[in-house]
This record gives C-alpha cells, structure tokens and sequence, in this order.
C-alpha cells in the first residue's frame, strides 16, 4: 500500500482543507481516513509539530465498506 507521512503546514501551503472529504473508511487497528475521492488522510495524534499519513484508496477498502453494511 503507498503511504506517506507530510507535515500539516506542507499540506495547507498546497491548498488542502481537510473538511472537504468524500467518504472514510476504518482501519483495522481501528484509524478513521477521511477521503477525497482516492487520496486518504490521517491527522497522526500526539504528533508535533502536526503531520498527516496520506494514502490512496485501495481494492480491498472497499470489501472493507461491503461487509460492515
């Protein structure tokens, strides 16, 4: 799975609002991404100074949704 981490002033400065989501999915280790369209993020607790771990929408996210409905 692609995954990186990027500080949350790096995202602002490129014009990232992270109220503007289209769906979420649930880890399970139990993290909530929020979604815009295949991009995902996770705002990392405790970090500091503030980071995100960014990831893209993967097959099995989706088998994921299917069974939780």
């Amino acid at each position: 799975m692609g995954k990186t981490t990027i500080r949350y002033s790096s995202l602002v400065e490129a014009g990232f609002n992270k109220n503007y989501f289209t769906n979420f999915w649930k880890s399970g280790g139990g993290r909530v991404y929020l979604f815009c369209f295949e991009q995902g993020f996770y705002a990392i607790p405790g970090s500091n100074p503030l980071k995100y771990s960014l990831i893209q929408w993967q097959d099995y996210m989706r088998d994921d949704l299917a069974r939780e409905e």
